[in-house]
Protein backbone atom coordinates (compact mmCIF):
# COMPACT_ATOMS: atom_id res chain seq x y z
CA UNK A 1 0.00 0.00 0.00
CA UNK A 2 1.79 3.19 -1.20
CA UNK A 3 1.71 5.98 1.75
CA UNK A 4 -0.83 8.64 -0.59
CA UNK A 5 -3.45 5.22 0.02
CA UNK A 6 -2.49 4.91 3.61
CA UNK A 7 -3.09 9.17 3.96
CA UNK A 8 -6.41 9.09 2.44
CA UNK A 9 -8.10 5.54 4.27
CA UNK A 10 -6.80 7.55 7.67
CA UNK A 11 -4.07 5.52 8.32
CA UNK A 12 -0.75 6.52 9.90
CA UNK A 13 1.54 7.29 6.80
CA UNK A 14 4.76 9.05 5.91
CA UNK A 15 4.87 11.97 3.98
CA UNK A 16 8.24 13.08 4.42
CA UNK A 17 9.87 10.79 2.24
CA UNK A 18 7.38 10.03 -0.31
CA UNK A 19 7.97 11.37 -3.95
CA UNK A 20 4.73 11.83 -5.03
CA UNK A 21 3.19 13.54 -1.42
CA UNK A 22 5.89 16.02 -1.42
CA UNK A 23 5.38 16.92 -5.21
CA UNK A 24 1.59 17.24 -4.57
CA UNK A 25 2.59 19.47 -0.80
CA UNK A 26 5.28 21.57 -3.12
CA UNK A 27 3.12 22.43 -5.86
CA UNK A 28 0.37 23.38 -2.87
CA UNK A 29 3.32 25.97 -1.48
CA UNK A 30 3.84 27.25 -4.98
CA UNK A 31 0.45 28.31 -5.40
CA UNK A 32 0.57 29.75 -2.16
CA UNK A 33 3.43 31.93 -2.63
CA UNK A 34 1.50 33.23 -5.45
CA UNK A 35 -1.77 34.22 -3.41
CA UNK A 36 0.73 35.47 -0.92
CA UNK A 37 2.81 37.71 -2.76
CA UNK A 38 0.19 39.14 -5.04
CA UNK A 39 -1.57 42.46 -4.12
CA UNK A 40 -5.15 42.95 -2.60
CA UNK A 41 -6.40 45.09 -5.78
CA UNK A 42 -5.23 42.47 -8.09
CA UNK A 43 -7.84 39.61 -6.47
CA UNK A 44 -9.39 38.42 -9.63
CA UNK A 45 -5.69 36.78 -10.06
CA UNK A 46 -5.99 35.77 -6.34
CA UNK A 47 -9.30 33.86 -7.08
CA UNK A 48 -7.39 32.01 -10.04
CA UNK A 49 -4.99 30.69 -7.74
CA UNK A 50 -7.36 29.56 -4.97
CA UNK A 51 -9.15 28.09 -7.72
CA UNK A 52 -6.28 25.95 -9.15
CA UNK A 53 -5.10 25.03 -5.44
CA UNK A 54 -8.30 24.10 -3.68
CA UNK A 55 -10.98 20.92 -4.77
CA UNK A 56 -13.57 23.60 -4.19
CA UNK A 57 -13.97 27.95 -4.25
CA UNK A 58 -17.21 29.15 -4.31
CA UNK A 59 -18.87 31.95 -5.80
CA UNK A 60 -18.32 35.35 -4.01
CA UNK A 61 -16.16 33.56 -1.49
CA UNK A 62 -13.14 35.69 -0.31
CA UNK A 63 -9.84 34.64 1.33
CA UNK A 64 -7.68 37.27 2.38
CA UNK A 65 -3.29 36.38 2.65
CA UNK A 66 -1.10 35.25 3.42
CA UNK A 67 -3.14 31.81 3.38
CA UNK A 68 -1.16 28.31 3.58
CA UNK A 69 -2.40 24.77 2.98
CA UNK A 70 -0.34 21.36 2.97
CA UNK A 71 -1.75 20.12 -0.47
CA UNK A 72 -5.42 22.04 -1.03
CA UNK A 73 -6.99 19.13 -3.20
CA UNK A 74 -9.12 18.41 0.63
CA UNK A 75 -10.51 21.85 1.08
CA UNK A 76 -13.74 22.51 -0.16
CA UNK A 77 -15.16 26.23 0.41
CA UNK A 78 -18.40 27.32 -0.10
CA UNK A 79 -20.45 30.21 -2.03
CA UNK A 80 -20.29 33.28 0.26
CA UNK A 81 -17.72 32.59 2.43
CA UNK A 82 -14.42 35.02 4.01
CA UNK A 83 -11.68 33.61 5.32
CA UNK A 84 -9.42 36.27 7.20
CA UNK A 85 -5.68 37.05 7.02
CA UNK A 86 -3.07 34.06 7.89
CA UNK A 87 -5.37 31.07 7.82
CA UNK A 88 -3.79 27.66 7.41
CA UNK A 89 -5.46 24.73 6.51
CA UNK A 90 -3.80 21.29 7.19
CA UNK A 91 -5.33 19.69 4.75
CA UNK A 92 -4.01 15.89 4.99
CA UNK A 93 -8.17 14.85 5.29
CA UNK A 94 -11.04 16.53 4.15
CA UNK A 95 -11.44 20.05 5.61
CA UNK A 96 -15.31 21.40 4.04
CA UNK A 97 -16.11 24.82 5.35
CA UNK A 98 -19.72 25.65 4.34
CA UNK A 99 -21.57 28.53 2.63
CA UNK A 100 -21.93 31.94 4.22
CA UNK A 101 -19.04 31.20 6.88
CA UNK A 102 -16.86 33.88 8.32
CA UNK A 103 -13.99 32.53 9.70
CA UNK A 104 -10.80 35.58 11.80
CA UNK A 105 -7.74 36.02 11.29
CA UNK A 106 -5.39 33.20 11.89
CA UNK A 107 -7.22 30.25 12.17
CA UNK A 108 -5.87 27.03 11.88
CA UNK A 109 -7.62 23.81 11.04
CA UNK A 110 -5.74 20.71 11.38
CA UNK A 111 -6.30 17.20 10.11
CA UNK A 112 -3.38 15.89 11.32
CA UNK A 113 -1.71 14.25 14.58
CA UNK A 114 1.93 12.79 15.05
CA UNK A 115 2.11 9.74 16.91
CA UNK A 116 1.87 9.98 21.03
CA UNK A 117 4.12 6.57 21.59
CA UNK A 118 7.35 7.18 21.30
CA UNK A 119 7.96 3.73 19.63
CA UNK A 120 5.17 4.73 16.62
CA UNK A 121 6.91 8.15 16.53
CA UNK A 122 10.19 7.16 15.76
Amino acid sequence: MTEREKKDMGLWYDANYNSDLLMERDYAEELCFEINRTSLRDGQRIREYLKKLLAEFGADSVILPPFNVDYGYNCHIGNHTFINHYAYLMDCALITIGKYCFIGPHCGMYTAIHPMAVDDRN
